[in-house]
């Protein structure tokens, strides 16, 4: 990209040729922007997945300086899996900084679509086909109630509970959506993992009489799973690499050029 500026005559052309060159290396980076307190229009009509990660996909500790955080086991296998089919939304409080710290731990692939720390963002979707996870009692208020899938926080303690989330949102996926709020709303005020898992057992021995083993069947699921994500993971490190090499060097000229707007 030639990012010479021609002779303008005007100080009003060069500051609109200068924003246009901004605009189209922050598209190279897939820097998103919110505009007016509200989410774009999808493009393809998705299943939308909205979430608050922490206490389900991390947590965060005090340090020394600051505070560190950790990941849930197979978290980034559990958002790879499902952005295959649905638009994730994130919503972490904190500043840019904290955000970008988490982020860059929680989803280095990019997978969450948008990242917001504004609750008041209007999601501009159709609530027919959303899906919000919760972990606390009133995490999200009166706001979707009817959307509210509720799941215990995670203890910071390894577990392997995400596959169970993972599987029962994908299913979902094969059933009419006029009876996901039911679907959900079936397990309110109950532990999900246990009664989610319970729910597939018997269903598994229901249609496998004598093959029963369901932790065998699980556990080769899982496995493949692992596997399919970790030969994905090779291409997806090699592209992270190639991004950040034009990062460096393209991230300087996004700040050189913004001075010049200012």
């Amino acid at each position: 990209m030639d990012l010479r500026l021609p002779f303008l005559s005007s100080k009003n052309e060069k500051l609109i040729l200068v924003k246009k060159a901004v605009q189209k290396l922050e598209n190279m980076l897939f820097l998103t922007r919110i505009k007016e307190n509200k989410l774009p229009s999808q493009q393809k009509t998705r299943p939308v997945l909205l979430l608050k990660p922490e206490k389900l996909l991390f947590r965060r500790y005090p340090s020394l300086f600051d505070y560190k955080i950790c990941i849930r086991p197979f978290s980034h296998l559990f958002l790879f899996n499902l952005a295959h089919h649905y638009e994730i939304i994130s919503f972490v409080p904190g500043t840019r900084n904290e955000q970008k710290f988490i982020y860059d731990h929680l989803d280095p692939y990019g997978c969450i679509s948008y990242r917001l720390n504004n609750e008041q963002i209007d999601l501009n979707r159709n609530y027919d086909n959303l899906i919000v996870i919760q972990t606390e009692e009133n995490q999200w208020g009166e706001k979707f109630k009817k959307n509210l899938l509720n799941v215990q926080e995670w203890n910071g303690k390894k577990d392997e509970k995400l596959f169970l989330l993972d599987q029962f949102l994908s299913n979902l996926l094969f059933v009419d959506q006029s009876t996901w709020s039911r679907t959900i709303d079936s397990y309110k005020d109950l532990p999900f993992f246990e009664c989610y898992n319970h729910v597939q057992k018997r269903i598994f021995h229901s249609r496998n009489f004598f093959f029963s083993n369901y932790d065998n069947f699980m556990k080769k699921v899982r496995d493949e799973k692992v596997r399919e994500f970790e030969d994905a993971q090779i291409v997806m490190n090699e592209q992270l690499l190639k991004e950040k090499a034009m990062s460096n060097w393209i991230t300087p000229i996004i700040g050189f050029l913004k001075t010049l707007i200012a």
